[in-house]
C-alpha cells in the first residue's frame, strides 16, 4: 500500500470467526525487510449468545433419593460461531418441574462460557427438570434447553423394610394359606428398585412356601403363600438377597395352623369289653380318638356324636367333645336281655353330624365267655377308622360259677382224651 497526500496509508482488517487477538505491524517499503514503523493489536471478541449453539447438560442423570446426593447441571453459552461468550455473562438456571433443589444463583459464565450449579436430591423417588436461559432469572431471555434428573431408591435397609402375613391363623389342610409379604425399602423409606432379590425361608415348623426365587415388584414387594398339613406354628424368615447368598435379615412372621375336622381313616373308635352280662348294670367304655384327614389331633372341644345305631343298651348322656388329646369317652350299659349293640361315632354334634368315624360293637350274654375289649385310653388309631368287635386286653375276671363250669369242662375233656387214647 502507499501513502496519500498527507503521508497516511490505510488497510482494513477483517475479523476472524474465532475470538482472540491479532497484531498488525507496519514497515517502510514493500515488505518486512524495511524499517519497522510500529504495531497495533486487534482483538476479536465473541458475539451475542446463540441458543442454537449453546447447550445444557448434567453430570449424573440419576442419583439416589437420599436427601444428600448431588449432581451438577452445566450450561455452556456460545455465540453463533461457537465462541464462548464473554466471561461474566449472566444466565439463569431454574427447576421447572418435579423435585430437587438447585444451588442459588446468580449464575455467570467463566472464561470458557460455562456455568455449573449443584442439584441436591430429595428423599423421595421421582424426577426433576431443570432449564437454562440467557440473562438473569428475573429477566430471562431465550431458552437454551432442559435436563432431567432421576432420583432412584437406595440399597435395602433393615429398619425400613418389613414382613407380614394376611392370615395369621389357617387350617392345616394343605390348601388354606397365609400370604406372606415382604416390603423392601431404602433408608429413607422408598421402595427399592424393581427386581431386587429377596429370600424367604421356613425356619421353624412344618410348612410349604410357594416356589421362589423372589424379586420385588414396582412397589418393592415380594409375596409368597404358606401352607401346611401339620398343626402347629410355622415361622417364615426373610432376608435381603437370593437364598444362596442372603444378606441382612428383614424379619420373620409366624402362622398358626389348626387341625381340621375329624375324619374317617385317621380317627378310631374302640370299646374296652366285647361282651357284657345282660343284667341291666354291666357297662363298657367306648372311646373315640378324633384326628383330621392328615392325622392331626382335632382341637380340644371339638364336638363328637355317639349314636346307638343298632341293638339295645343305654349310652351315657352327651353332648360329647374332645379333650386335649382328641379323646371322647362314653359308657354303654347292658340291657336285661341277650343281644348285641353297635355304637357309631360321627364328627360334629348329633343335631348336625358329619362323617361317620367308625363303630364299636358289643354282645349281651347271660354268661360272658370273653369280656376283653379293644379300648385303650379312648381308642387306638387305625388306618381304616373302623372299630372291631372285641380285642385281647386282659380279662377283668369272670364270676365264680363261670370259673367252676370252665374247670368242669376241662376235666371232662381230659377224661375223654385219656379213654380215647387208652383204647
Amino acid at each position: 500500500m502507499t501513502t496519500d497526500a498527507t503521508g497516511k496509508a490505510t488497510s482494513t482488517v477483517t475479523s476472524s470467526t474465532t475470538s482472540g487477538k491479532d497484531t498488525v505491524t507496519a514497515y517502510v517499503g514493500t515488505d518486512a525487510t524495511g524499517s519497522r514503523i510500529g504495531a497495533v493489536d486487534v482483538t476479536y471478541v465473541p458475539g451475542p449468545a446463540d441458543a442454537s449453539k449453546s447447550s445444557i447438560s448434567v453430570t449424573k442423570s440419576k442419583i439416589e433419593a437420599d436427601g444428600s446426593s448431588t449432581t451438577d447441571v452445566q450450561l455452556t453459552v456460545l455465540d453463533a460461531n461457537g465462541n464462548a461468550v464473554t466471561e461474566g455473562t449472566e444466565v439463569c438456571l431454574v427447576r421447572t418441574d418435579g423435585t430437587g433443589d438447585i444451588a442459588v444463583g446468580p449464575y455467570k459464565t467463566d472464561k470458557d462460557g460455562k456455568v455449573s450449579a449443584a442439584v441436591t436430591a430429595p428423599s423421595a423417588v421421582g424426577t426433576g427438570t431443570f432449564s437454562g436461559y440467557f440473562g438473569p432469572c428475573d429477566n430471562k431471555g431465550a431458552k437454551v434447553g432442559d435436563v432431567t434428573v432421576t432420583y432412584g431408591p437406595g440399597n435395602p435397609a433393615t429398619g425400613k423394610s418389613s414382613i407380614s402375613g394376611n392370615e395369621p391363623t389357617n387350617v392345616a389342610d394343605g390348601t388354606d394359606s397365609n400370604t406372606v409379604t415382604v416390603t423392601v425399602k431404602d433408608a429413607t423409606g422408598n421402595p427399592v428398585a424393581l427386581g431386587t432379590k429377596v429370600c424367604l425361608l421356613v425356619s421353624t415348623g412344618d410348612g410349604t412356601l410357594s416356589a421362589g426365587p423372589w424379586s420385588t415388584d414396582a412397589n418393592g414387594q415380594v409375596s409368597a403363600t404358606l401352607t401346611s398339613t401339620k398343626a402347629g406354628v410355622v415361622t417364615v424368615d426373610s432376608y435381603f438377597g437370593p437364598c444362596d447368598d442372603k444378606g441382612g435379615k428383614v424379619g420373620d412372621v409366624a402362622t398358626t395352623f389348626t387341625p381340621g375336622v375329624a375324619a374317617i381313616g385317621s380317627s378310631s373308635v374302640g370299646i374296652d369289653k366285647k361282651q357284657l352280662t345282660s343284667d341291666g348294670t354291666s357297662s363298657a367304655q367306648i372311646g373315640v380318638t378324633a384326628r383330621d384327614k392328615f392325622g392331626n389331633i382335632v382341637a380340644p372341644g371339638s364336638p363328637i356324636c355317639l349314636v346307638l345305631s343298632d341293638g339295645t343298651g343305654t349310652l351315657s348322656d352327651g353332648p360329647w367333645s374332645t379333650d386335649a388329646d382328641g379323646n371322647v369317652i362314653a359308657t354303654l350299659t347292658s340291657p336285661t336281655e341277650d343281644g348285641k349293640a353297635t355304637v357309631t361315632a360321627y364328627a360334629g354334634t348329633c343335631e348336625d353330624r358329619g362323617a361317620a368315624l367308625g363303630d364299636a360293637k358289643v354282645q349281651y350274654v347271660s354268661v360272658p365267655v370273653d369280656d376283653g375289649g379293644d379300648l385303650n385310653d379312648g381308642g387306638d388309631s387305625n388306618a381304616g377308622g373302623d372299630s372291631n368287635a372285641g380285642g385281647n386286653l386282659p380279662k377283668t375276671g369272670a364270676p365264680l360259677a363261670v370259673q367252676l363250669q370252665a374247670m368242669a369242662l376241662l376235666l371232662m375233656a381230659g377224661v375223654f382224651l385219656r379213654r380215647r387214647y387208652s383204647n
